[in-house]
């Protein structure tokens, strides 16, 4: 009896995980998320175009050294 109540609380904890898997089927490009970093990231923090040209190119400077 046990081991039959551990299977199934075992099998009900990997539902949610199943079920958020599912939908969660978007590819983008690196260009493409990139934009959307960008966009997320002006629009958060209130940027002005001149923040923002300023901003980003040390931002992904910084990012791309620290995936290498």
């Amino acid at each position: 009896m046990k081991k039959l109540i551990a299977l199934v609380v075992l099998l009900c904890s990997f539902v949610p995980i199943l079920l958020a898997a599912d939908g969660c089927e978007q590819h983008l490009t690196p260009d493409e998320f990139r934009a959307k970093q960008k966009a997320f990231i002006i629009e958060q923090a209130g940027l002005t175009k001149e923040e923002a040209t300023k901003f980003f190119p040390l931002y992904f400077e910084l990012q791309d050294k620290r995936r290498s």
